[in-house]
């Protein structure tokens, strides 16, 4: 690899990837957008300034709560190890993304480029990405120990070292998988389902292998939990199970002495930097064959004889936006994984150790816990959250990029288009019943007349929070993206109706309570919410209506 060329094309991905230039730009011309910028930005910072301020403070109790036992440095195996596993599980869609469907990938191999150096370019790119993922969840638990202990000049140059590696390791073996992944899967027409299907694999390999290292001894989680907690060095070997150089960063941090500071932050950067070498090998040997492999196209089928005799129906424009709409989500796998297979992966994650009978305590007994009323109201909550989850709709017309021309010249008025997203979006949002059903049969004892009435209720409640979103969409699409990631994740009306969404639901559901808690009965609590989200969601289909014909003909790609 030439570190030249692979210094540039680091350069390039950084100034694509993060706009630096545009913004620059936008600054110097005094142009809105620097200012609109910035106070995007700033929303960004207090919506989630309350669930950092939680976690910092569940750290701070944390350490308070170890002080004086000798086994505080276990906040920072478990920072490293939650900022870690976020890069591994997020990294393989950011990395799929970058590496083999970016717009300048066909530029950029018709060059004189090796394949190490391009693929570089991209990792580093992705890198520095996930800095703003591992600094919220690494950079607390770090300051809080060394402002306890008052680490000195040392100890923060330390840190700074460490946050610089952290995720490379993490992304090393995301990126990795991925290639061998689209190597593999370059077979025939069923490649995208094979590579969904091998993503979705991976990250259950992950949630399982995380939960069953961490999973104390039957039958003798107490004697285990006193021996750990008599020696601080088995309590941070014990919770680095789950990633191993979690415990060279702790040890670099707080053990004793600086010579041995030392060799575990050589030993970590020696890791992260070996790690990086494989990765460079494995792009030589690997990356053009995924990328070319899924590049190919299929030969068409012949047309059968007598096929265009045969006389042709014409669909319902709606009913065709929305199936159009499905296909786009379910060939690109990126679009898949963020949009439908997140229904899927949300769940589980939410309440996979309640369903293992995590800390020896079974799913039923936590269920028996909770009043019947609130589980209710909790199954109809959860398919709002479910299509909060899935950006199908905040991103619906973002997608089509520079292909939206299209859509503002074919014989469908926009009304009838958007009509089609959202049916999409209620497509999409069916899959969350057999979810439902299945909770039913496994462990909540709901009848079949509350199911129904729980999934009529949640597609009710999911009209606003999708009309919503795609109004959102309409009003400041996103064209500028370079590859399918950055449609969803870099697109601010994602993250803009996640919060809008959540605020709805955070006030429906304490609306809710205070209702059944003045004796007014579920069923009328559950009319309410029905009417409430009828109404609202109206409200919401109108306004889009009434502005889509010119937002179609004045919006710009």
């Amino acid at each position: 690899m030439r570190w030249r060329p692979f210094w540039n094309l680091v350069k390039l991905n950084i100034k694509i990837t993060f706009g630096f230039s545009a913004w620059l730009y936008y600054f110097r011309k005094r142009d809105r957008r620097f200012w609109g910028g910035l106070g995007i930005f700033a929303i960004i910072l207090i919506s989630i300034a309350p669930l950092f301020y939680l976690y910092l403070r569940l750290v701070q109790e944390t350490t308070r709560g170890l002080a004086g036992t000798g086994l505080e440095s276990v906040i920072i195996t478990s920072g490293a190890i939650i900022a870690s596993i976020l890069v591994l599980v997020l990294g393989i869609a950011y990395v799929i993304s970058a590496f083999y469907f970016a717009n300048d990938l066909d530029f950029l191999v018709s060059l004189p480029f090796k394949p190490a150096e391009i693929l570089g370019g991209k990792y580093v790119g992705v890198l520095i990405s996930e800095y703003l993922t591992i600094a919220p969840f690494f950079i607390p638990p770090v300051v809080v120990y060394g402002l306890n202990i008052d680490g000195g000049l040392f100890y923060w140059l330390f840190f700074a070292l460490i946050f610089l590696f952290l995720p490379v390791i993490p992304l090393v073996f995301a990126s990795l998988g991925v290639m061998v992944l689209m190597s593999l899967t370059n077979l025939g027409r069923k490649k995208d389902l094979l590579r969904l299907l091998g993503m979705i694999l991976i990250l259950v390999i992950v949630m399982v292998a995380n939960f069953y290292l961490t999973r104390l001894p039957e039958g003798e989680e107490m004697e285990f939990i006193m021996g750990i907690m008599e020696d601080p060095e088995g309590l941070i070997a014990f919770t680095g199970r789950t990633y191993p150089p979690s415990i060279w960063i702790t040890r670099a941090l707080t053990a004793e002495g600086w010579g041995s500071r030392l060799i575990n932050l050589l030993l970590f950067s020696g890791v992260s930097f070996l790690g990086f070498g494989v990765l460079m090998v494995g792009a030589d040997r690997l990356f053009f064959q995924g990328l070319i492999g899924g590049q190919e196209i299929s030969a068409g089928k012949k047309i059968t004889p007598g096929l265009l005799e045969k006389k042709v129906r014409a669909r319902n424009p709606i009913v065709s936006i929305a199936f159009k709409e499905i296909k786009i989500l379910i060939r690109v796998p990126i679009y898949l994984f963020n949009s439908i297979f997140i229904l899927i992966i949300a769940p589980i994650a939410l309440f996979f150790p309640l369903i293992i009978g995590a800390g020896g305590v079974s799913i039923d007994e936590y269920i028996k816990l909770v009043d019947p009323e609130l589980l209710f109201l909790g199954g109809v909550g959860f398919f709002g959250l479910m299509t909060l989850f899935g950006p199908a709709l905040s991103s619906s017309i973002s997608r089509e990029g520079k292909l939206f021309r299209i859509s503002q010249l074919i014989p469908i008025p926009p009304n009838q288009q958007l009509l089609g997203k959202i049916l999409s979006g209620y497509l999409v949002s069916f899959l969350v019943i057999p979810i439902v059903f299945l909770a039913a049969i496994l462990y909540i004892p709901w009848t079949l007349g509350e199911i129904i009435l729980i999934s009529l209720l949640g597609l009710l409640l999911s009209l606003p929070l999708m009309s919503f979103s795609l109004l959102l969409d309409l009003l400041r699409p996103y064209f500028t993206w370079q590859n399918p990631q950055q449609a969803i994740k870099q697109n601010m009306n994602v993250l803009f109706a996640m919060i809008g969404g959540f605020l709805f639901l955070a006030g429906l559901g304490w609306s809710s309570m205070q209702l059944l808690e003045t004796g007014l009965s579920l069923g009328w609590v559950n009319f309410l919410i029905g009417v409430v989200s009828l109404i609202l969601g109206g409200i919401i289909m109108l306004i889009m209506f009434r502005i889509a014909p010119s937002r179609y003909q004045n919006i710009s790609v």
